[in-house]
């Protein structure tokens, strides 16, 4: 089964952040399926509340990184939000 959640693909957009994850921090730092798993499906949600810290962490709160991450996996972030938040995908 795919998930498609606001015409977002959420496996499109996990390989594309493991991508910059892979080239900047290595393979062992890559987020997996488990973040996505569970009764609640909406993208948005499980990456604002599971997947952003996790990328705060990892890139110890470098806010210019982790932004960069998310705009080149395709997603909108937030104006002047902290901590970081998507509102959806870039047009």
């Amino acid at each position: 089964m795919k998930l498609k959640v606001r015409r977002f693909s959420i496996k499109d957009i996990l390989l594309k952040i493991n991508e910059q994850i892979i080239k900047s921090k290595g393979h062992d730092f890559q987020i997996g399926h488990a973040y996505f798993m569970g009764e609640n499906i909406d993208l948005i949600q499980r990456m604002n509340k599971k997947v952003i810290p996790l990328l705060l962490e990892y890139y110890m709160n470098d806010e210019k990184e982790v932004k960069g991450i998310l705009y080149n996996a395709g997603l909108q972030v937030e104006e002047n939000s902290w901590p970081i938040k998507i509102t959806g995908k870039r047009a």
